[in-house]
């Protein structure tokens, strides 16, 4: 099982010059992946210091070797899938190819989508994310794509140059459980991210977490819907520095199937330098 750094872009992760260094510190201590969140205005009015995703991305691209990397999850229904297409391409050619792709419906809805005038509807987000990921699929393999959708036309249109991945990069799918519609729509792709819906404080990450029998049912039913030939990663979460989540530890969830762990990064500003110490200790 592979270990990763999950990182907000906001708080104290907003700040590029941070964020080099937790891309130095990740890579120097041997972790696997380093994945960024993807918000624009998570903190409404508390203001807090966020950085573009994609520039993000490409500081990550750029001060690493050999780590994974990528937007997860990025809410697709708010962002033009060719343009997206094409900054993820060029992250994949930057990298020589360690990008990953994550893609949700997002959230919140009010201060992401509806502050902007954009469609809150979980449904039409919904529609918009299956369109958006069949555009970028198309796109990113390469093809003459010709897209006619509710949502998304395209006419003629050919992206050079293709990934350095083949057939593109990894897609992978976020789910909130109990909600079955994530599962479902990662069967298409190529992994499966699942949290679930927090019952109390959002802002404290172990209420993300699924349990290892939430997490186990997930992973069976994908793997029950799945040619046995084609590969696929589950994701499986804990707190930065925790040997459980839950109860259960790292290898629980491995023997459940996960085949990556992230360690979620808390986004406040005094805990920089004890972020750094904890990942400079290296995977668990």
């Amino acid at each position: 099982m592979k270990q990763a750094i999950y990182v907000p872009n906001f708080g104290d992760w907003g700040n590029a010059d941070k964020l080099i260094e937790l891309t130095r510190r990740t890579e120097d201590a041997g972790f696997d992946g380093l994945f960024l969140w993807d918000h624009i205005n998570i903190t409404g009015a508390d203001g807090f210091d966020t950085i573009d995703p994609t520039v993000a991305l490409t500081l990550i691209a750029s001060e690493s070797s050999h780590l994974k990397f990528g937007p997860i999850i990025t809410p697709l229904a708010r962002r033009r899938p060719w343009k997206l297409a094409r900054e993820l391409i060029s992250l994949d050619q930057l990298s020589g190819g360690r990008l990953v792709f994550g893609a949700g419906l997002g959230e919140p809805e009010d201060l992401e989508f509806a502050a902007f005038g954009e469609e809150a509807s979980g449904k039409v987000r919904a529609k918009k994310l299956d369109e958006g990921l069949e555009v970028l699929d198309s796109l990113a393999r390469g093809f003459l794509t010709n897209y006619s959708g509710q949502y998304y036309n395209l006419t003629n249109v050919h992206f050079r140059p293709r990934p350095v991945q083949t057939p593109r990069f990894p897609v992978w799918i976020a789910a909130t459980l109990p909600y079955k519609s994530g599962v479902k729509r990662s069967l298409k792709w190529d992994g499966l991210f699942p949290v679930v819906m927090p019952k109390a404080d959002p802002l404290v990450w172990a209420n993300w977490f699924p349990t290892l029998e939430d997490f186990r049912a997930a992973v069976g039913e994908v793997q029950n819907s799945l040619s046995e030939d084609k590969g696929f990663d589950f994701v499986a979460s804990g707190n930065l520095g925790d040997k459980s989540t839950k109860g259960h530890s790292l290898e629980d969830y491995k023997n459940a199937g996960a085949t990556w762990w992230f360690h979620w990064v808390d986004e406040s500003p005094d805990t920089f330098r004890e972020t750094i110490k904890k990942v400079s200790a290296g995977p668990l």
